[in-house]
């Protein structure tokens, strides 16, 4: 990127905006498809045989990472719109609902999901018809339907406004310290306890300034030999 501001080529004039995510750009450029050509075979031509770059051009939709953006002329005006995007080669395989992780950890991918599509999609109706297939992903990993409605119900009252302008200044500022420990059905209930202990902490001044932050409980999975012992 360095290089490619720090050049005088002429197509730079033609980019308005530019964001990256790793490997993947998404630019608004002012030019016929023609000339955005040539700024890529430009590009391509900083560091030839290691960096190599495709393109894809449109004046009506593009997609990036996950979603769809969508220019739509409305009295003068442009208006993007928003929508979900999958790759073909995403199949959308969740957790089954039979594997041996907390309930609530399940329960959260259904929400987290949720909070997901109702972000990307500007659309009501499309939302709407993503989150019909998004339950019906989830039915086929034998997730309970009721538990599935449980978490719908929850995203019925997300503000999509809210959910991407929010800050959340004070989960910001606060570390997160993890106990992290081996998941098994039988744990004793740490996340209660330490949240009944917490004020232990805040008793001492020597652990006062951890009780500040936020604490967590943290599973891993016992990892099973790959040779029988002998």
């Amino acid at each position: 990127e360095k290089r490619v501001f720090e050049s005088e080529n002429e197509g730079l004039k033609s980019v308005l905006f530019w964001k990256r995510f790793i490997d993947d750009i998404w630019t608004l450029f002012k030019g016929s498809r023609e000339e955005a050509e040539t700024f890529v075979n430009f590009l391509n031509s900083l560091i030839p045989g290691v960096i190599k770059f495709t393109f894809e051009f449109s004046d009506i939709s593009i997609n990036f990472l996950d979603i769809t953006m969508k220019f739509t002329r409305v009295n003068d005006q442009v208006k993007i719109e928003t929508d979900l995007f999958v790759k073909p080669s995403n199949k959308q395989l969740f957790l089954d609902w039979t594997s041996n992780h907390p309930i609530h950890s399940k329960k959260s991918i259904i929400y987290s999901q949720g909070l997901r599509y109702i972000m990307l999609c500007s659309n009501k109706d499309n939302l709407q018809n993503h989150l019909a297939k998004l339950r019906q992903k989830f039915i086929e990993v034998h997730y309970p339907e009721s538990v599935i409605q449980e978490q719908f119900l929850r995203l019925e009252g997300v503000n999509r406004m809210d959910l991407i302008l929010k800050l959340r200044a004070d989960k910001k500022k606060k570390k997160i310290i993890p106990h992290v420990t081996t998941y098994n059905k039988k744990n004793p209930p740490y996340k209660k306890w330490i949240k009944e202990l917490e004020y232990v902490l805040k008793l001492n001044p020597k652990t006062e300034k951890i009780a500040r932050n936020v604490m967590s409980v943290s599973y891993t999975h016992l990892t099973l030999p790959t040779t029988p012992y002998v």
